[in-house]
């Protein structure tokens, strides 16, 4: 095949892939994405994108069969694979505002920068909406593809990778991020909660003391910070790296 080919003669390949995993009695696992290698700066060739996509597929399975609730029965897993010439990533090299300052209910666009993996320089454009029931008084917008968005997570929101159970398991592996996606979040920075997998944000500090004094394994976790608007930007390319940039809010 196409792909074969190109793997073995060490060519510039990337490539979608398209997997479904059924098991029985569950949803199916899905994934559907782009792929060009591990990072942006590895050279073309030598397979990257196979890698790259192959590990994808075995870190999904890998929680799947050492879950912790059930033995899964894997009934089918159905892969196929479009070879894409060249090696087509970005990378996020930039982003700001239309302004430093702003007030509930104001409109903003903030701006990307980005450089192709050939070096050419594309700039994107997006708005965002401040909620006038906002009470932070400080914003701070990430921009990133999915591994930037997924260790920002990490660190600062682990509880979204905790499941409950096998369909909550299976909810959290079907909604990774895409490869080929800009994502933008605005975000509040405020003290708040995750409790049961629900977010409170905005609590205060008297009830945040007595969570703290209260805590129990799994209950609760400390919520620094709630998304306020999400835009996602599809691409043609793998998207590596990420921005943050923060803003104050003005109180009328």
């Amino acid at each position: 095949s196409t792909l074969e080919t190109a793997r073995f003669a060490n060519g510039d390949y990337s490539m979608w892939m398209k997997a479904k995993i059924d098991i029985e009695n569950h949803p199916p696992l899905i994934i559907d994405d782009f792929y060009t290698g591990s990072s942006f700066s590895a050279p073309p060739g030598g397979g990257q994108d196979i890698m790259h996509a192959a590990y994808d597929v075995v870190t999904r399975l890998v929680p799947i069969m050492q879950n912790e609730w059930e033995t899964p029965n894997i009934r089918n897993i159905n892969i196929s694979f479009k070879a894409i010439p060249s090696k087509r990533a970005v990378q996020i090299e930039n982003i700001w505002f239309s302004k430093d300052k702003v007030s509930p209910g104001d409109t903003i666009t903030v701006y990307l920068e980005l450089r192709s993996y050939q070096s050419h320089s594309i700039r994107l454009s997006r708005r965002l909406i401040i909620p006038k029931t906002v009470t932070a008084t400080k914003l701070i917008c990430t921009v990133g593809g999915a591994d930037y968005l997924l260790a920002w997570d990490k660190r600062y929101a682990p509880a979204k990778f905790r499941p409950k159970n096998f369909e909550h398991l299976l909810s959290i592996l079907n909604n990774i991020r895409k490869n080929n996606c800009i994502y933008i979040h605005l975000k509040a920075i405020e003290n708040g909660a995750i409790i049961g997998g629900h977010e409170l944000p905005g609590l205060p500090p008297t009830i945040m003391t007595i969570l703290a004094q209260k805590k129990t394994s799994g209950t609760y976790d400390r919520l620094r910070e709630s998304l306020l608007q999400e835009e996602i930007i599809p691409m043609e390319y793998s998207v590596f790296g990420g921005k943050s940039i923060s803003m104050t809010m003005n109180r009328k």
